[in-house]
């Protein structure tokens, strides 16, 4: 995870394929069940300032390229370009399809370009980490909502008087109650 944590906080100086490599080990990892990783991955302890996590680098990581993307002239313009590119856009205008059908990208110095594609990248894993975490709470909330209901149903069958099995019936209960959450 140190070694993770390492080219995650050099993100924006990272080459485009160590860029994509650090996002897929990052979702990965993201993904692990293993509790100790997952807690260890996204601790995040305003009082501990040298504690790293992956929301302390990412928040870093983060507004460093915004303080930096406000010195660039044309940001917006050339980070489009790099979308198009990336194949990142979901809609794409007529100019940028002769870019992509050309190959016309703007000659541009190498580490600017480096930076604008790591900036492209870095939006792409904020939103999968951000999607991973909204997930997770969700599947965490459903086991809780589960034990809750299981809990409260066991003590209200135990104490059933006409002896059938409600256990059928609670599961289906329970299964309608997590499908329109």
């Amino acid at each position: 995870v140190e070694s993770v944590f390492d080219k995650l906080e050099n993100f924006l100086s990272l080459t485009m394929e160590e860029t994509l490599e650090v996002t897929n080990v990052v979702s990965k990892l993201a993904l692990c069940t293993d509790v100790d990783i997952f807690c260890r991955f996204f601790a995040y302890n305003n009082d501990k300032k040298n504690q790293r996590s992956l929301i302390s680098i990412l928040r870093h990581v983060w507004k460093d390229a915004s303080e930096r993307k406000t010195r660039i002239k044309g940001f917006s313009e050339r980070l489009r370009e790099v979308r198009v590119e990336l194949g990142i856009l979901e809609q794409v205008d007529e100019e940028e399809k002769v870019i992509l059908k050309e190959g016309k990208v703007v000659d541009w110095d190498v580490e600017l370009r480096k930076f604008v594609v790591a900036y492209a990248i870095l939006i792409e894993l904020l939103k999968e980490i951000a999607a991973i975490l909204q997930a997770t709470e969700w599947l965490v909330n459903a086991e809780r909502r589960q034990a809750s209901w299981l809990i409260k149903s066991d003590g209200s069958s135990s104490s059933s008087s006409n002896g059938t099995n409600k256990s059928s019936d609670s599961r289906e209960r329970l299964s309608s109650d997590l499908r329109y959450d």
